[in-house]
């Protein structure tokens, strides 16, 4: 399992089943694997190790609007055959622990306690000391407002309670040594539409309402437009309603504008007749739902200090939040477009099949026949009428040289194969000015090296020198099968420099690559960090 990924319904002891991460929309990440454990960070920001042994299941738990949801009265859960939680107080203390006191209290005595006089309320079960507390790397962090800043926070954003909401605060160098709470949001940046009694089943808006969930003003309506739902017509007016009263409240621009949240709750089910022949009719029931968008002006994410902001040096005045560096945002897509969700497949098969075409193509008529393409990576960005193809090349020359209209020929034979009749193709070339800080140019060198039969060693440790050239931060290379054509599989790998895994904020660039020798198959495996200050 990969580092980064996403799972649920976690082991902690191996063959008892599911215990962590089960309840809905929760998600854990795999963030590290050393030895026999592996590092998981859990949903309260918890890190904690589990036996690699143990299993669990990848992907989010399913039903993520569960906590969004308001059933708006106590006879709605009893329909839905839930008891309550809460019990009522009785009259006489005595025989309940939760009895009834002077004055209408809810508990009679100073602690409750049960018919044998043992405590009821407070007292803790769970074991002191137990082995897993041993597993816990850190512990989950609150924060209040009356926290002090300290020098090790900086960087980081914390969500603090002002008595009614979270406020995430990004914390910087000027903040040190004052307390969270004196900081607030200075902006009112969120705008709320809402509509009432829609003729809708909150199950289907909701289907639609998770795929705009978090998304830009202008995506939203994008994504809208295509999908072929009937409760996409409601929440398009609500959506546009929101984008309306944000620019008419706030002066907010389409382009800043987000959907932060977004709920659908039950409403009431009316009922109607309908007409049958004769003058009769019979009654049916329509479901109705409430459905609020709330839309969010990004560029007014300010926070100012209370009682700095009366000083007279400008530059303590306020202190603008930025978001931080998280996971996702040090590596950007390769392929940028949007489709249906049924033909989301379709698009991807088409992303690769391009892809192996143009690598084979370049492999075939590069000048030498090295069997490296020195390609870095291919971006695909496809519109309604236009497929923009970008290929990032480290040796651009050895193919412009070789054959120069090589890149229209290319061109032809992708139209020719895929049948690009209504859609136009254009494929463009961009020349890596350091082709050795890349990850796959790298590994085909290595597996050129390797074909050769060069010792591993000197191939990787040339690749490193190489590159040491290209200024990098640090390098790992792995080599893994039958090396030097040994007839048991080993691994071997070499590190020079920093390369912090579990630092989120590293700009990381990974590749894995495979390669065919005489005498077996040779996985190799990059990581290359990487300043992003240089980037």
């Amino acid at each position: 399992m990969p580092l980064g990924t996403a799972i649920h319904n976690i082991e902690i002891t191996l063959g008892k089943g599911g215990q962590l991460v089960r309840a809905a929309g929760a998600v854990a990440k795999l963030i590290a694997k050393e030895g026999k454990s592996a590092t998981l960070k859990l949903p309260s920001g918890e890190v904690r190790l589990i036996s690699k042994n143990c299993s669990a299941t990848v992907g989010q738990v399913g039903n993520v609007g569960a906590n969004q949801k308001s059933l708006g009265r106590a006879g709605s859960k009893r329909w839905l055959g839930k008891r309550p939680v809460v019990r009522g107080v009785v009259m006489n203390p005595v025989d309940h622990p939760h009895g009834r006191g002077e004055g209408r209290a809810p508990i009679g005595r100073k602690k409750p306690t049960t018919p044998w006089g043992y405590p009821a309320l407070g007292r803790r079960s769970r074991k002191r000391n137990k082995y897993i507390d041993n597993l816990i790397v850190r512990h989950r962090i609150t924060w209040s407002r009356a926290s002090t800043i300290i020098p090790t926070m900086i960087g980081h954003t914390i969500a603090v309670h002002n008595g009614k909401d979270h406020l995430p605060i990004y914390i910087t160098d000027r903040m040190v040594g004052h307390k969270l709470g004196e900081f607030k949001e200075k902006k009112k940046t969120e705008v709320y539409a809402l509509g009432r009694h829609i003729s809708l089943s909150a199950d289907k808006a909701r289907r639609v309402i998770d795929q705009i969930r978090g998304r830009s003003y202008e995506e939203t309506l994008m994504i809208l437009e295509l999908m072929p739902y009937r409760a996409c017509y409601p929440i398009f007016k609500l959506v546009y309603s929101a984008a309306t009263n944000a620019a008419y409240n706030m002066g907010s621009g389409e382009a800043n504008l987000v959907i932060s949240k977004a709920e659908v709750n039950e409403g009431t089910t009316v009922k109607k007749l309908k007409p049958r022949a004769r003058g009769r009719s019979y009654a049916i029931k329509r479901t109705t739902c409430h459905i609020t968008i709330v839309v969010k002006d990004i560029s007014l994410d300010e926070y100012e200090y209370e009682e700095m902001y009366s000083l007279k040096n400008p530059r303590w005045k306020k202190a603008t939040m930025v978001y931080p560096d998280v996971l996702g945002t040090t590596q950007s897509h390769h392929s940028l477009w949007f489709a249906h969700p049924k033909n989301y497949s379709e698009g991807l098969q088409e992303d690769q099949k391009i892809r192996d075409f143009i690598k084979n193509y370049v492999q075939k008529n590069m000048r030498i026949s090295s069997g490296a393409e020195g390609i870095a990576r291919i971006e695909i960005q496809k519109r309604i009428d236009l497929i923009q193809v970008v290929i990032f090349m480290g040796f651009p020359k050895l193919l412009i040289e070789s054959r120069p209209r090589g890149i229209e020929e290319l061109q032809m034979n992708l139209q020719k194969e895929f049948h690009y009749v209504n859609r136009k193709l254009n494929i463009a070339i961009t020349r890596i000015t350091k082709p050795y800080r890349n990850p796959n140019i790298l590994a085909e060198f290595i597996a050129g090296q390797l074909k050769n039969r060069v010792s591993f060693r000197k191939a990787m440790k040339k690749a490193i020198e190489l590159t040491e050239q290209a200024d990098t931060k640090g390098i790992q290379v792995q080599i893994s099968g039958r090396i030097d054509g040994k007839e048991i599989a080993r691994v071997e790998w070499i590190r020079e420099g920093r390369v912090p895994l579990q630092t989120i904020r590293a700009k990381i660039d990974y590749c894995s690559y495979t390669v065919r020798t005489i005498y077996g198959v040779l996985g190799i495996k990059i990581w290359i960090f990487i300043d992003k200050e240089e980037e």
